[in-house]
């Protein structure tokens, strides 16, 4: 846990100091350096603090539209929808022009009303197609309805309009990938305390599909080895998505082949038909709820391959923003797996959950627990089949917020594990894990990134209860995503 400590320590440290007061030009006229005073107000984050600086204007001048519209701005950055709906609304029927009306859009996309959203931009930009902050503002809500070559193309009207608009070209590098194809290749190499060696390579290439979501094709192989054991595990697949406006309802399959082949006493090959499918539904602003299910090969190590391990499964998922979509976040999932193809059949309830705050700085903490156990005994196929499993861990996180230049992140836990085995006392052991990548962003949508990790807890591949107490492994990789223009 002095990881976690370590890490919070060194953010605040980089963070500086707290923020001045706002000042504003000693040559302006009153009612300028108070705007100006509640704009930088606003931009701090200090929200009642910009209202009563707007309050004021319009206390000596109620007719100042600017002041108002601004106002009903920091009401609606501030979490009061509503509130702000109705003065953006009273604000057009007096006559404040374009600026409410652009206000008005906004607030009713945050509320998820973006069909009228959609059909108050395109009024704005019917009226003068030179307003690239209605362009703008018009693409981020095609975005979100899941449409996003009308995005791009809205984009592209406003940065015709303005080409050195800043706000614009932030969305147009934004949208670009949405619309763009990408090749993913990544190389992992791998190894743990029961000297399981791995190397994982695959290419992963994806484009927009005709319908509202993305095709994707990938091929991957992994070769492990142990000693005298050796095994290949060779994927193909296709996937594509689909998704409603909003994601209010998303969809994903994939299916393929895996082919394995390993010698670990004796040679056994098998070609398996792999897939998934999984479907989610977003409740509100706040919940998504999902369902789906897989059939995999168990390939993770040379003895799992050359017994062609195979495991399929069901579960359910469920998400919920904390204080909305820049806050935290709580996670569940639960499921239900059999493992087969070995000398016998197995089944395994897994389940997970996890809260973590928003970003602060980069810097996100949380805390996790996952666990599984399996209805009986297997030690002859070459994973560890424990009565229950329960890993328990605090979490911290930071990675840099670049859009371009060089990125960073690292992830640490520390907590404990709990391990039961089948007719003995459960032992309770500590755990800790870090992850770590490094690399270069040429621009949202290209990157190149080289990572690490090391964990110290029970993994599914450990071969006995012996190796699963003490088991370790690390991983390096090397990783890329590379835009189709």
């Amino acid at each position: 846990m002095w990881w976690l400590v370590a890490l919070l320590a060194v953010t605040l440290g980089s963070s500086g100091a707290r923020a001045q007061e706002p000042t504003a030009d000693a040559s302006a006229s009153p009612v300028a350096r108070q705007m100006a005073t509640a704009r930088a107000f606003a931009l701090a984050h200090r929200y009642p603090a910009a209202i009563a600086c707007y309050d004021s204007v319009l206390a000596t001048d109620p007719r100042n539209l600017d002041a108002a519209g601004a106002r009903a701005q920091v009401i609606a950055w501030s979490g009061r929808l509503a509130a702000a709906d109705s003065i953006y609304r009273t604000l057009i029927a007096a006559g404040a022009g374009p600026d409410a009306e652009k206000g008005l859009a906004q607030v009713l996309a945050w509320e998820g009303r973006l069909t009228a959203s959609e059909t108050i931009y395109r009024a704005v930009v019917a009226r003068d197609s030179m307003d690239t902050e209605a362009w703008t503002g018009l693409a981020q809500v095609l975005v979100w309805e899941g449409r996003p070559r009308p995005a791009a193309r809205a984009v592209e009207r406003g940065l015709a309009a303005h080409p050195d608009d800043g706000e614009a070209r932030t969305q147009w590098l934004a949208i670009r990938p949405l619309v763009s194809g990408a090749i993913r290749p990544v190389i992992i190499g791998s190894g743990d305390s029961e000297h399981n060696t791995s190397l994982f390579a695959a290419v992963e290439a994806d484009a927009l599909a005709p319908w509202s979501g993305r095709l994707s094709a990938t091929a991957q192989v992994r070769d492990a080895w142990r000693g005298l054991a050796h095994g290949t595990s060779t994927e193909g697949r296709l996937a594509t998505t689909w998704g409603t406006a909003g994601d209010r309802l998303t969809l994903r399959a994939e299916g393929g082949v895996a082919y394995t082949d390993g010698v670990d006493g004796a040679t056994r090959a098998v070609a398996t038909l792999i897939g998934s499918a999984h479907a989610g539904a977003r409740l509100g602003s706040a919940i998504t709820v999902g369902v789906g299910g897989a059939v995999d090969a168990f390939d993770e190590t040379a003895a799992l391959i050359a017994r062609g391990i195979r495991q399929s499964s069901v579960g359910a998922d469920f998400d919920s923003f904390i204080g909305g979509e820049d806050g935290g976040r709580f996670d569940a999932t639960g499921g239900y797996a059999t493992v087969g193809g070995g000398a016998r059949l197995d089944e395994r309830i897994e389940g997970a959950v996890s809260i973590r705050s928003g970003p602060w700085h980069g810097l996100s903490l949380g805390a996790g627990a996952h666990g599984y156990g399996y209805l009986r005994p297997d030690s002859v196929d070459g994973y560890f089949t424990p009565a229950s499993y329960l890993l328990a861990e605090g979490i911290g996180r930071w990675s840099s917020t670049n859009a371009s230049g060089w990125i960073a992140s690292v992830e640490l836990g520390a907590g404990a594990q709990r391990i039961a085995l089948f007719g003995a006392a459960p032992s309770v052991r500590p755990a800790e894990r870090v992850q770590a990548s490094a690399g270069y962003r040429v621009a949202p949508g290209t990157e190149f990134l080289l990572g690490g990790g090391y964990s110290r807890a029970a993994s599914p591949v450990s071969a006995n209860a012996a190796s699963a107490n003490d088991y370790s492994g690390y991983t390096l990789s090397a990783s890329a995503r590379i835009r189709i223009p």
